[in-house]
């Protein structure tokens, strides 16, 4: 039987850590997570871009721990999602869409001035 990796100073990846700090193997891990025991040796050795969340949760889950606990530096960077977006929108791009949006004006273009203004002077 191999011997367990249980030294926290070796880990590669902060699911690594949290997983020898807890005396688990990488195999424990895979069997408890539901994780094929591959797809979870690349998620800990950070070959995996862009895990996705139900993955990250179900480690979190077995570690007693959070999800923020687990995500890497590198996944806090932006990641382009689409040939469309590429790069971050950038300061001003965000500033625009937080502009108050001009409400359409009262007055409705079928209804002549009068009709409207009528009911308002009884």
């Amino acid at each position: 039987m191999p011997e367990r990796d249980t030294n926290p100073s070796a880990a590669q990846t902060w699911l690594a850590w949290h997983r020898t700090e807890q005396g688990l193997t990488q195999a424990d891990m895979a069997e408890l997570t539901g994780i094929p025991l591959a797809t979870y040796r690349k998620l800990e050795r950070g070959e995996i871009e862009n895990p996705g969340i139900r993955l990250l949760s179900n480690c979190a889950v077995v570690l007693n721990t959070s999800v923020f606990d687990l995500v890497e530096i590198k996944w806090q960077r932006w990641f382009p999602l689409s040939e469309k977006r590429k790069r971050p929108p950038t300061a001003a791009t965000l500033e625009a869409r937080k502009q108050p949006k001009r409400w359409p004006s009262l007055k409705s273009p079928a209804l002549p001035d009068w009709k409207i203004n009528r009911h308002r002077t009884r």
